[in-house]
């Protein structure tokens, strides 16, 4: 069923359909599974639970805000009681480093909470995430104390079985040798090109620089950080074929060469790539010993099932379909490709010349993987192509060096300190020899793609920003891809011209609603997306004060998500951190990323540091800033009927000019940051939309006044009567008691209500009196920390 006496393309398969139509069942049978609405903690829906939990210390890793680590055979802790749980492996998140062994069994306590959903269009799922990787809940640990050893600590569940004690011999003996070649890495390499040795040889994506992972991403080189399975089985055969030709039995080399692999892959951290190779490589050595043909669709259906089996959850990650993916164009597409060149005569000139085959093979990876890419991170490499043609052949020579350099460097550092290097010292001088050598040679690598990936990063439109495509695109378009392949191989060369519209397809943007309104998910925060057709995009605010890296982890991937390459403005309403410290991250990345084309500030007579750092923040990122005053207006179209018009801060008479007259000047004196908000009304033509930034009582009712036309001085600026009847007001200041007055709400009389708060905010709010005086209007409350991102179609 699994190998074949003759591999042929278009062969029989019942196996691999059997496997196809599984997984494809699988797949829409998880996305009708629907979360329960709210966190349940052992029959209490609850957001978090304070509590002790105790169990068996696993794999630490240092963080950008702390210190990481898995807790593994989990006992929970209510008020000194024990707890029936279906607890098995918690993440805990500390402040710092503790005292403690890998395999220690730890008492912890702080906080449990549940893993988040995705609140916002394109945000990354967190709970999905680590529940793939067997995570159940999260804990923000408090005070840690080591009890004693996973096998002598008479309370450790992790007693229960020889295997348990096994494998946590091998985690420790693993998590020992990785801190040991951390040393010998950094010690040759340094910290950047140890933390990329360490990602390409040991999974460990935690030690790479930030601004590394940005180049790499850039560059279209994001897979070089990863640990490659198809470099595992390839270390795993040869080492299987040197034992064969050394005169060692075909089994135990095959065994040999299997056990390579899996101790690997288990060394290495597990990852679905690595657990493909191990079971593709086992297909692969036991059809040799066989006598039979390694079937490439069936080892890599086979390989499929057994991941499903071992993690279901893995069907809905990225990096399942980009492994299999990889594999499976290496196997089909690129041959059908070089078939599909060769029929043409420069085709046949390139073939004897063998100048194509690297670029066939990147191509082919480029035509299966594309798709996933666009529809997981909305976003693709210009020249991923080009780097992967440059780079993926010297990755041979990080692994094989890198493997070599890392060996003798941990022999050369046990013999240091068990012996100090006395007795041995010619013996350490060679080893120093061979790691200095071999490290020297991946150092000399790691520099030439620095300086490939830094000078693609530095092209025009290195990174292009897809949106999301829609499923059905990516369905049609793989069954395009299949249909052509198979169409080449039946001798129909012309049908490999079919991919270019293929392509083309995969990256139309369907129709949008014209206006569209989104309140984005930042916690305790302020962020809208104003959609107004055209490319007509405005964001207003962009800060949290409970979300850390707002502008990375929710706004830009909300931009990206929806396909939007530029922002025509970006307002801040005021200075305070939850209103701009998301906008940071944004303008760093304008130049290559989400471009912004200008930057809206309040114009204010006392701007504070905040308020000018972020302006100069823009400046430096090639950004103009202008500034808005009551009065002013942008309009988003030829015909008018699309506008944003400032109505606060006004102008004021605020000194004389030594004749008598009073000029009128930028408002506001005040020390007070909310009384100097930026409040905007969107006219669409049919819809009007307020946005009140965090302006106070005291602003509703100057801004009443000026459209009442009671301020003379001021009753040009604005249209009479323009507030009335609102469609949409985002309540000022989070809906907090001191704004939306009954005055203002009886006058706008808004249809909708939009508030932006976080989940247990400490400020209480929305405040139980605003809610009120919005019901009493009969006004439809909408709020993030029920709802999340909120979405108003204005057209």
């Amino acid at each position: 069923m699994i190998f074949i006496e003759r591999g042929v393309f278009l062969e029989r398969r019942p196996f691999v359909i059997v496997c196809l139509i599984l997984i494809c069942y699988l797949f829409v049978a998880g996305k009708m599974i629907k979360e329960p609405p709210d966190p349940i903690f052992f029959g209490k829906a609850v957001l978090e639970l304070n509590c002790v939990i105790e169990g068996k210390a696993g794999h630490a890793e240092s963080t950008a805000n702390g210190y990481r680590l898995d807790l593994q055979g989990v006992t929970l802790y209510e008020n000194g009681i024990e707890k029936e749980s279906n607890l098995s492996k918690v993440l805990i998140y500390l402040k710092e480093v503790p005292n403690y062994q890998f395999g220690d069994i730890l008492k912890i306590s702080g906080t449990l909470r549940p893993f988040e959903l995705p609140t916002n269009p394109g945000q990354f799922n967190e709970k999905m995430y680590y529940r793939q990787q067997g995570y159940e809940y999260k804990f923000f640990g408090e005070e840690v104390k080591s009890v004693g050893d996973f096998q002598h600590y008479p309370g450790s569940k992790t007693q229960v079985s020889l295997w348990r004690k096994v494998r946590g011999k091998f985690d420790i003996l693993s998590n020992k040798y990785r801190e040991i070649l951390h040393k010998v890495f950094d010690a040759y390499l340094g910290e950047r090109d140890s933390g990329l040795l360490s990602a390409m040889l040991l999974g460990d994506k935690e030690r790479i620089p930030k601004e590394e992972k940005q180049l790499y991403q850039t560059g279209g080189a994001s897979h070089l950080l990863a640990l490659s399975g198809l470099h595992m089985a390839f270390m795993g055969l040869i080492l299987y074929r040197l034992l064969k030709r050394m005169g060692v039995h075909r089994y135990i080399a095959c065994v040999a060469g299997l056990c390579f692999v899996v101790l690997y892959g288990g060394f290495a951290g597990g990852s679905v790539s690595a657990l493909r190779a191990e079971i593709m490589l086992l297909i692969l050595l036991v059809a040799e010993l066989l006598g039979k043909v390694y079937d490439l669709p069936s080892a890599v259906a086979f390989a499929a099932i057994c991941a499903l089996v071992r993690q279901p959850l893995w069907l809905y990650n990225s990096g399942f379909w980009l492994s299999f993916g990889a594999v499976l164009a290496m196997g089909y597409v690129e041959p059908a490709l070089l078939e599909w060149v060769s029929s043409y005569e420069i085709g046949e000139k390139l073939e004897k010349k063998g100048v194509y085959r690297g670029f066939v093979m990147s191509l082919s990876i480029y035509l299966v993987t594309l798709p996933v890419l666009m529809y997981s991170f909305y976003e693709i490499s210009l020249y991923g192509i080009i780097s992967s043609i440059l780079l993926i052949p010297l990755m041979a020579l990080v692994v094989s060096f890198g493997t070599a350099g890392g060996v003798a460097g941990s022999i050369l550092y046990f013999l240091v300190q068990s012996h100090g290097g006395g007795g041995w010292k010619p013996m350490s001088l060679l080893l120093h020899g061979i790691c200095g050598a071999c490290l020297h040679v991946v150092k000399v690598v790691l520099f030439i793609f620095h300086g490939v990936l830094s000078f693609i990063g530095k092209l025009p439109a290195a990174t292009v920003i897809t949106g999301a495509p829609a499923f059905f695109q990516v369905v049609l378009y793989f069954i395009g891809i299949c249909s052509i392949i198979i169409a080449i191989r039946m001798g129909k060369y012309k049908a490999g011209w079919l991919v270019i519209p293929l392509l083309l397809f995969l990256f139309i943007k369907l129709p949008q609603r014209q206006v569209e309104l989104t309140m984005l998910d930042v916690g305790q925060g302020d962020s809208i997306l104003l959609e107004l057709g055209g490319e007509n995009e405005v964001l207003i605010d962009g800060g949290s004060s409970d979300v850390v890296d707002v502008g990375q982890y929710r706004i830009l991937p909300a931009l990206k998500y929806k396909g939007i390459r530029s922002l025509e403005y970006v307002m801040f309403t005021h200075s305070d951190a939850d209103h701009i410290n998301g906008l940071e991250a944004l303008l760093e990345q304008s130049r290559q990323g989400v471009r912004i084309k200008c930057l809206i500030a309040p114009d204010i007579a006392n701007p504070d540091e905040a308020y000018l750092a972020l302006c100069e923040k823009a400046e430096e990122n090639g950004v103009p800033v202008k500034k808005m005053k009551a009065g002013d207006k942008i309009f988003m179209n030829s015909k008018g009927q699309k506008k944003l018009t400032c109505l606060y801060p006004t102008k004021t008479r605020s000194k004389t000019n030594g004749q008598g007259e009073e000029p009128m000047e930028a408002l506001s004196v005040s020390t007070d940051k909310n009384e100097n908000s930026l409040v905007l009304l969107l006219e669409t033509g049919e819809h009007k939309a307020l946005f009140m930034g965090d302006a106070n009582e005291t602003t509703e009712r100057t801004i009443l006044s000026m459209n009442k036309g009671k301020e003379e001085e001021l009753k040009d600026d604005l249209e009479s009567d323009c507030l009335k009847n609102i469609d949409i007001l985002k309540v000022g200041h989070h809906g907090s008691k001191t704004s939306s007055c009954r005055e203002f709400l009886a006058y706008t009389n808004p249809n909708y209500a939009l508030i932006s708060c976080g989940k247990n905010n400490r400020y209480g709010h929305p405040s139980k009196e605003t809610l009120e005086r919005l019901e009493e209007i009969g006004a439809t409350v909408w709020v993030t920390m029920k709802k999340g991102a909120i979405t108003a179609d204005l057209k």
